[in-house]
């Protein structure tokens, strides 16, 4: 809740400032935009690091799967920065979170653990929606 309060709330808000501004008149679409070498390697440190300080902070909460959580609350960050930058590839890492979602939940449920089924249906639901995108992306653009 920390991350989504602090870090991706305003992102979302900026990202509908630079989508409502970045729109093509002609066709009413958003204008994607390419992410520059530089940039991606500069996402790639600032993962590392975020990844380092989640898993601190997740660990001080006592979370458990705690490399698994860590690491899919890093891939969900980089698809909310790359749809804000209006990347297409914004939806490769929304489908790697919801792969790491599915395993995550999915493992307790094969367990045995059913009440944890409600919780695994979205990020499949979502694993579709997403890959939908990622088609839908490639074929317009």
């Amino acid at each position: 809740m920390i991350i989504y309060i602090l870090i991706v709330f305003p992102m979302y808000a900026y990202g509908v400032v630079s989508w409502v501004t970045n729109k093509n008149k002609e066709t009413n679409t958003v204008e994607p935009k390419e992410i520059q070498k530089r940039e991606w390697i500069c996402l790639i440190f600032a993962s590392m690091i975020a990844f380092v300080v989640l898993y601190g902070m997740l660990k001080y909460f006592h979370t458990e799967a705690l490399f698994v959580s860590s690491l899919s609350m890093v891939t969900s960050l980089i698809a909310t920065y790359l749809i804000v930058r209006r990347s297409k590839y914004s939806f490769l890492f929304y489908i790697g979170n919801d792969i790491i979602l599915i395993l995550l939940w999915g493992i307790p449920v094969w367990q045995g653990n059913v009440a944890l089924l409600p919780i695994l249906i979205e990020p499949i639901v979502l694993l579709i929606n997403d890959s939908y995108g990622w088609k839908n992306w490639n074929e317009n653009i």
